[in-house]
């Protein structure tokens, strides 16, 4: 599957676009696709790329660049707030499935997919047409992996340690003025602050008024860090706040750009934010302290934890792209055959492929010679079903092979590359499981062993209806037991 992410990010205007389709990557990541990145940006973008597949290039003043360079994909993505009606026009006749990443209704967008994970967004006036689908609410929150399931956040009795991150680049360079203040009214409290070199900041100055510690280019694993080790941040009020909420952090948010409105309105109707705080409030420094105040209590953070963690699920960008490939694996019809001698050469391409026999229980290159006589012994077994599937246009797509002739009959299933995270693995399981179950009328159960950090397969058999039991050992490695009833 072909899939392009196309969103911006600069230092004048921070880089959440950037990192809120970085999290719609990691989760085509999960499904074994991987995505191309083309993003509009500048070198410091380069920062938060840097472990994907991207380019970087001005996409925006050259779209024909651009088209020529993505060609015919079957799902494109586009987050940006510079783009026009014209762009998404000549995007959508190229794709399958063309997907606009919304948050105030900016434009009538011609695509097949809106989406909108801002909290409330589910009550906007969006116009509902035919054949365009709308993913409205904060279940559609895309954060980055390290937020789908951070651990419990614990509720101090007192207020000891304040997390300040005013965005990746503090574009009102207001991370100065609120640490003075801070230092001036409560120089007692620790401070972590998230922090740019090159901000306009005297660290040292600061450093010695008080208990601060600065946080360089954090990565998400250390702003989840800090946000469950800080009793309360004061952050600006765009993606981190989502992430705040996830992890449980009560929160004062600071609107700095037009486009935080909305977010901030919707939080405070949700009870996790209480203030409407602009970044050029004459008394806006006096007014987050008032804030950080009410939060004195710990049953009113306790609750306020409560709020966002409950809001904000943490597998919004699962959500969006599980939804996705479904939606492209519908063109995908398929048919099952019965192994034969014919096909012993892309049964054994397919085994060799390297991500089966990562996931394999026997991890080692398997040798032509050793297939042959393996291949002709499963075909021949009475016991052994072994079924390959292929499309309408008999592409071949994977096997399904099913072990009968032992005390827990198991099931395994591969896919060739081409044909993965089109969200077809469990609607093969699920009739090929049937169709075992209805000419088998003695078997009871199939059992499926997996390895524990195999999520795609792990996802596809439970959708296909099997149930966990078990951690069991096999040759020295842990797997996990899936058990189907009939």
């Amino acid at each position: 599957m072909k899939v392009i992410i196309i969103t911006e990010g600069y230092q004048s205007t921070g880089y959440g676009h950037i990192t809120r389709c970085l999290s719609l990557y990691q989760a085509f990541q999960e499904n074994n696709i991987i995505p191309t990145l083309m993003v509009n940006g500048d070198k410091e973008a380069e920062h938060f790329l840097a472990d994907s597949n991207y380019e970087l290039f001005n996409w925006l003043d050259y779209p024909e660049i651009l088209l020529a360079k993505i060609g015919s994909p079957d799902i494109v993505i586009v987050d940006s707030y510079k783009t026009d009606e014209k762009f998404y026009s000549e995007l959508f006749t190229r794709t399958r499935l063309l997907v606009a990443i919304d948050d105030n209704m900016r434009l009538n967008y011609k695509a097949h997919i809106i989406v909108n994970g801002t909290i409330d967004s589910e009550n906007y006036d969006y116009k509902k047409e035919d054949k365009v689908e709308h993913l409205l609410g904060a279940e559609y929150i895309p954060l980055r992996k390290e937020f789908w399931n951070p651990e419990e956040k614990a509720i101090n009795a007192e207020i000891k340690n304040v997390l300040i991150t005013l965005g990746g680049q503090d574009i009102r360079n207001l991370t100065q003025p609120i640490l003075d203040y801070f230092l001036d009214h409560a120089p007692y409290l620790n401070y972590y602050v998230v922090a740019k070199e090159n901000f306009k900041i005297d660290f040292k100055k600061h450093t010695s008024r008080g208990k601060v510690e600065f946080i360089f280019d954090a990565d998400a694993l250390k702003m989840k860090e800090l946000m469950l080790n800080c009793d309360i941040a004061v952050s600006a009020a765009g993606q981190t706040i989502y992430e705040l909420a996830r992890t449980g952090t009560p929160a004062i948010a600071v609107i700095v750009a037009d486009n935080q409105i909305k977010n901030v309105q919707g939080w405070i109707k949700n009870g996790f934010i209480t203030e409407e705080l602009y970044w050029n409030d004459s008394n806006l420094l006096e007014n987050i302290c008032l804030g950080i105040s009410k939060l004195k209590d710990p049953a009113i953070r306790e609750r306020i934890s409560f709020l966002g963690r409950n809001t904000i699920k943490g597998d919004g960008a699962v959500k969006i792209v599980s939804h996705l490939c479904g939606l492209v694996s519908e063109d995908v019809s398929f048919h099952f055959l019965k192994a034969g001698p014919e096909q012993a050469k892309i049964v054994f391409d397919l085994s060799n492929d390297p991500v089966v026999r990562a996931n394999s229980i026997n991890v080692n290159e398997i040798l032509w010679s050793d297939h042959v006589g393996w291949y002709e012994k499963k075909i021949n077994d009475k016991n052994h079903i072994f079924l390959l599937c292929f499309t309408s246009l008999n592409e071949f797509i994977g096997q399904v092979r099913f072990n009968l002739g032992i005390d827990k009959p198991n099931v395994s299933i591969s896919i060739v590359e081409k044909f993965r995270g089109k969200g077809l693995s469990y609607k093969i399981l699920k009739s090929a499981c049937k169709e075992v179950f209805s000419n088998h009328p003695d078997l009871n159960s199939l059992y499926a062993y997996i390895k524990p950090d195999n999520i795609p397969s792990i996802n596809s058999f439970i959708k296909a209806g099997f149930q966990y039991s078990v951690l069991e050992q096999i040759n020295g490695e842990m797997f996990n037991l899936y058990i189907l009833g009939r």
